[in-house]
């Protein structure tokens, strides 16, 4: 039985780099319409910018490389929030 191979390293230094540059700018800074980037924006992006197509777990993995995590945006109810004393919306005058 042979050894498989392992599979040819579809991203480049190029790619990379632009993940990198990328996820520290707002999307709208490039033409993202969103608040926030994804993993499923970043493939888009990252598709149109370098011409190399990944999926978005090729894009969590590298950014998981190098220190970054994915997390949904964490919401939180104003009764809550106004029920803190630091609150801002507590503010006098």
């Amino acid at each position: 039985m042979a050894a498989h191979s392992p599979a040819a390293r579809t991203v480049t230094p190029e790619w990379e780099a632009e993940l990198l540059r990328v996820i520290e700018l707002d999307p709208h800074q490039v033409g993202v319409q969103s608040a926030t980037w994804t993993t499923k924006l970043l493939a888009e992006y990252l598709a149109r910018k370098t011409g190399v197509t990944v999926g978005q777990e090729a894009v969590r993995v590298y950014l998981h490389r190098h220190g970054y995590v994915c997390k949904r945006p964490t919401w939180s109810m104003k009764r809550k929030a106004q029920e803190m004393p630091d609150y801002l919306g507590n503010a006098c005058g």
